[in-house]
C-alpha cells in the first residue's frame, strides 16, 4: 500500500496507472489491516480464535494468551499510526482527494481483498480441510507406505 502512494511509483507511464479517490485506497487498507492484525469478521479473526482456544488447555495459557493479545494491541496502534500518516496528513498538512497509483499493483490489491473475503466466507469448508491436512501430517505412515509401495510388475510381453 505505502508503495502504491510513494513518490517513486509515479515513475510509470501515466496509461499504466489509475486516479482514485483517497477513500478507496484508505477503505483497502482498513480491510487488509484488520485482515493483518485479525478482528473480526474477517479470517484472520478466526485463526487467532482458534489459536486461543487450543491455548485454553495448555500449562502456559496465561501466556499464550497475552503474547497474541499484546502483538494484536500493537499491530493495531502501528497500523493505526500508518493509516493516519498515509492518509490524513500530508506534506502540507491536507492529503490530496485524487491519487495516481499503478494498475497492476492496484489490482493485485484487490486479488488480497477477495482472497480475505472468500476465506471469511468459507472458513468452514477451509477450516475441514485444514483439520484433515493436520491429522494426516500426524499419522505420516499411510503417506509413507503409498509412496515406498512397490510398483506393481507390468503385465504381458512385449
Amino acid at each position: 500500500m505505502a508503495g502504491l502512494l510513494s513518490r517513486d511509483a509515479n515513475a510509470t507511464a501515466p496509461a499504466q496507472r489509475l486516479r482514485l479517490n483517497g477513500n478507496v485506497l484508505a477503505a483497502c487498507y482498513l480491510l487488509l489491516a484488520m485482515a493483518m492484525i485479525g478482528l473480526p469478521p474477517l479470517a484472520g479473526f478466526l485463526g487467532k480464535l482458534l489459536i486461543l482456544d487450543a491455548a485454553r488447555a495448555d500449562s502456559q495459557v496465561v501466556i499464550i494468551w497475552t503474547a497474541i493479545l499484546v502483538t494484536s494491541l500493537i499491530l493495531l496502534v502501528s497500523f493505526a499510526r500508518t493509516g493516519i500518516r498515509m492518509f490524513w496528513t500530508g506534506p502540507e498538512g491536507k492529503t490530496p482527494e485524487i491519487r495516481s497509483v499503478p494498475k497492476r499493483a492496484f489490482q493485485m490489491m484487490m486479488v488480497l481483498i477477495a482472497v480475505v473475503a472468500a476465506l471469511s466466507l468459507m472458513a468452514g469448508p477451509v477450516m475441514t480441510n485444514m483439520a484433515a491436512t493436520a491429522e494426516q501430517l500426524m499419522a505420516p505412515k499411510t503417506y509413507i507406505g503409498s509412496v515406498l509401495k512397490s510398483p506393481a510388475p507390468p503385465q504381458g510381453g512385449g
